[in-house]
């Protein structure tokens, strides 16, 4: 994706295309633990499902490892690269896991309301499962003209035009929707990530 002239990556593979990245077995009943290392250009910061556990100095590149996921499916497996800005976002659950905003370069201050409510959805969906939140940390990756979402673990996607508002566009309305959606991708962390169909027709 490109905005305001910087190119952004972000993976998307449900349900199907883990296979053009890596070798794998591409189906949702295969679940295992991931060890991610990418090589981005300078200037870049990257993102997945697990905490960033190291940075190398690659030449022109970084070199930046991932720390083990919990086992995932590979429809789940998730990557972000760009210039991002990183938006703190607080804290949710009784772990007290980080919630931020991956931003596109200048849009930061557009995710003023999601910031503000998106770790209180993560304290409602662990009251309504019992179940505390199952995973180190909450990303969402803000995808330039996207419209869609998925709940990949620790990294979910929300569309720009649904996370950004702008000041002038701020409504009522904006809010719900955007509280609508992400709580739903929010609580697929428990219902398909944490506990996940073992195929798509199974879905419930």
């Amino acid at each position: 994706a490109v905005a305001e002239g910087d190119w952004y990556a972000y993976t998307f593979f449900e349900p199907v295309d883990a296979r053009r990245a890596f070798p794998c077995f591409d189906e949702p009943w295969a679940k295992i633990p991931w060890r991610l290392t990418l090589r981005v250009p300078k200037g870049n910061r990257a993102f997945a499902n697990a905490p960033v556990e190291a940075e190398e100095d690659a030449g022109k590149d970084t070199r930046i490892t991932f720390a083990e996921s919990k086992p995932l499916p590979t429809y789940l497996v998730a990557f972000v690269v760009g210039p991002f800005d990183v938006v703190d976002g607080g804290t949710g659950g009784a772990a007290k896991v980080p919630v931020r905003f991956l931003v596109p370069k200048g849009r930061g201050p557009e995710t003023a309301y999601a910031a503000s409510v998106t770790g209180r959805m993560i304290d409602l969906l662990e009251r309504a499962t019992g179940v505390p939140y199952p995973y180190e940390k909450c990303d969402v990756a803000v995808v330039p003209r996207f419209w869609g979402t998925m709940e990949h673990p620790g990294i979910v996607a929300l569309g720009q035009p649904l996370t950004l508002i702008k000041k002038e566009d701020d409504s009522r309305q904006r809010r719900e929707r955007y509280a609508e959606i992400a709580v739903h991708e929010l609580a697929h962390h428990w219902f398909g990530d944490l506990v996940t169909m073992a195929w798509w027709d199974d879905t419930w």
